[in-house]
This record gives structure tokens, C-alpha cells and sequence, in this order.
């Protein structure tokens, strides 16, 4: 367990979309991600994720996607769990290269350590720069 108050912890996130051949309205990508928790001055947990992404023919000015992917992660050296993430959102561009999402976020996590299996739900607006 993490002893440091909730204003402390935060965390960074290096995420990647390597983009394959789009077929008939249909976009794809391989989205890799690392994750680091900080918790003070250390950072005890670490992640890493793959997801699989489409992104479906436009509906108006709305693009429909989704993506798919397994997860890993790490506290300390012997505390570790796997999950399973969905992401289902919706996009419209505003500008050129600015985009709204309105998504909802999902995961399935199996700590291995404490033996606990768990399911979070994340809605979020975001904006999209495309640079």
C-alpha cells in the first residue's frame, strides 16, 4: 500500500500509435503504452499496455473507434497483476488537427499478488492535437 497522501501521487505515461494500411473506411493502429506511478519522490509501480485500435467510417462529423489490448503491472519487485482494457469513444474534429473524444475507458484487472480481480469504468472529454 501506498503511505503517501493522495496529493502526492501522480504519474507519466509514454504512449506511441504506429499506424497500419487503412481498408475501406476503416483506419488501424498498434498503440503501445508505459506508465509510471509516483508516489513522493519514488516511483513504485510501473505498467505497460498494447492496444489495438480501429477507427470506423465517419457518421456525419463523428468517427466511432474503439481498441482492445492487454495489460501488465508492477509494484515493488514481487507485486504484479494483468487486465484486459476497452476503449469505445467517439470523435469530431473542431479545427484542423483539434479534435473533441468523448470516450469511456474499461479495464479488467487481476492482481496476482493479493489475489483480488477488479473492473474500473473511465469516462472522459479530451482534446486531440494532431501535430
Amino acid at each position: 500500500t501506498f503511505t503517501q497522501p493522495v496529493a502526492q501521487r501522480g504519474g507519466i505515461a509514454l504512449q506511441g500509435s504506429f499506424h497500419l494500411p487503412a481498408s475501406n473506411g476503416y483506419r488501424f493502429a498498434i498503440i503501445p503504452t508505459v506508465a509510471y506511478l509516483s508516489a513522493g519522490n519514488e516511483f513504485p509501480a510501473q505498467g505497460a499496455s498494447v492496444a489495438f485500435a480501429t477507427w470506423f467510417p465517419k457518421l456525419g462529423v463523428i468517427t466511432p473507434y474503439t481498441a482492445v489490448g492487454p495489460a501488465i503491472g508492477f509494484r515493488n519487485s514481487n507485486e504484479w497483476g494483468y487486465g484486459a482494457i476497452v476503449n469505445l469513444g467517439a470523435a469530431m474534429e473542431i479545427f484542423t488537427n483539434i479534435t473533441l473524444n468523448a470516450e469511456v475507458a474499461g479495464i479488467v484487472q487481476v492482481n496476482q499478488y493479493d489475489n483480488i480481480t477488479h473492473g474500473v469504468v473511465s469516462p472522459s472529454v479530451s482534446l486531440g492535437w494532431t501535430f
